[in-house]
């Protein structure tokens, strides 16, 4: 895109087909974004509806506040060449710093092609498989960059390979590291007791400082929470409208600092805690949330707080007391819960935006959560038998598993 810039045209501010691809991406669709503008028409075409380009320049820290305001979820579909393969990498850093709470995945094209060119060259059937079954956690994809173009058969281009690897590692969850360099033993026939004492030589002489920019990443060690559209993961914001949109549904995020969220909760419960203290300032809302079929909260005590509130809503009348409801409850481990929600969330304006992001966390993500609790189980147990197939089993279940969740 060669337009000149203007106060009205920057392109560092404005991605291609946002407009279209705002409301599948606020809907639970992945903002996924590609180089070329022919590319998102082919990608839309294959079915991606939250597809978006740059306008002929780097992603943008504007770019991916954008995104973030309204996703948990970016996939980088760049071209499969040189050139897309090192904008893949400085973008993955760049998400984390600017919207840590966003999972990343990368989906990396075959032969150096460009989605149009896959669309055009072998049909749509074959750009949506490839949109579909080619993501990548940020760690396989910077440990498949590092050994581009080395013969790792080598001793020298294989010691060579290990550097790049290591910083690569040292900021991937545990379960990747150990994955990747029982990896490196069976593919290059390394000893394993070696290379974890190499990788842990290694992050012991790291200076304490942040995330190694060629590996940061999120998707690899999932947050304990998905902020709904228009938050941050450290402050609890006020809704207000958008700039320019005076009474529009979507949130603006307003910078007061308020009390940081509970790191120890799962976002699931997250959601719910959310979705709660939503139903009980919001008559409409409750009444909505109760219309839903399929839904119910996942953690009891939630489910239980509600129909306590529904009964002393029916004593007190529709106007929320938090002592009254203290007082009605009676029981300090739920009282603790309650207090526990107002803190946090008391002072959020009830938005139907907000509460459906509430909904689509519970939904979509309380069965990952379950399957990863089941899966952790299983590898704690079978690192105590030591039984060295069944970790390797198990780890590649649950990068499968998380490979699959990046694209839900």
């Amino acid at each position: 895109m060669n337009s000149p810039e203007s106060p009205f045209f920057n392109k560092g501010h404005l991605l291609y087909n946002f407009d279209q691809a705002r409301g599948p991406i606020r809907a639970g669709q992945p903002a996924m974004i590609f180089e070329g503008f022919m590319d998102v028409i082919s990608a839309t075409i294959a079915g991606a509806e939250g597809a978006v380009a740059t306008m002929g320049t780097a992603l943008t820290e504007t770019h991916v506040k954008d995104l973030a305001k309204i996703t948990d979820r970016i996939l980088l579909v760049y071209d499969g060449d040189a050139a897309g393969q090192k904008a893949a990498k400085r973008s993955i850093p760049l998400i984390r710093q600017q919207a840590p709470q966003v999972e990343i995945g990368v989906i990396s094209l075959p032969d150096g092609r460009d989605p149009d060119e896959v669309r055009r060259e072998q049909g749509v059937e074959a750009l949506k498989a490839a949109l579909d079954d080619g993501v990548l956690t940020p760690t396989e994809f910077l440990i498949q960059a590092a050994k581009n173009g080395k013969n790792l058969e080598n001793q020298a281009a294989y010691l060579d390979f290990l550097k790049e690897a290591w910083p690569i590692l040292a900021v991937a969850s545990p379960v990747e590291q150990d994955y990747f360099l029982r990896h490196f033993s069976e593919d290059y026939g390394s000893d394993l007791a070696a290379l974890q004492s190499e990788f842990q030589a290694y992050q012991e002489n790291q200076p304490s400082q942040g995330p190694v920019e060629t590996g940061s990443q999120n998707f690899d060690q999932p947050s304990d929470w998905v902020a709904p559209s228009g938050w941050s993961d450290n402050d609890l914001p006020a809704w207000q409208p958008e700039e320019g949109n005076s009474g529009g549904s979507q949130p603006y995020l307003a910078t007061a600092p308020v009390q940081q969220f509970d790191s120890t909760l799962t976002r699931v419960e997250r959601a719910e805690q959310g979705l709660l203290m939503a139903m009980i300032k919001s008559p409409a809302m409750l009444t909505y949330v109760k219309s839903l079929p399929d839904f119910a909260f996942v953690h009891p005590e939630y489910q239980l707080l509600m129909m306590l509130f529904e009964a002393y809503q029916q004593q007190a009348g529709p106007d929320f007391d938090l002592a009254g409801f203290l007082d009605f409850v009676q029981k300090p481990d739920l009282n603790q819960k309650v207090m526990a929600i107002d803190r946090e969330f008391g002072t959020l304006e009830v938005q139907r935006d907000a509460v459906d992001d509430y909904l689509r966390v519970i939904l979509k993500d309380a069965p990952y959560e379950s399957q990863m609790a089941t899966l952790d189980k299983k590898l704690s147990l079978a690192r105590n038998q030591h039984d060295n197939a069944a970790i390797i089993q198990i780890t590649t279940e649950i990068i499968n598993l998380k490979r699959t969740y990046s694209h839900k």
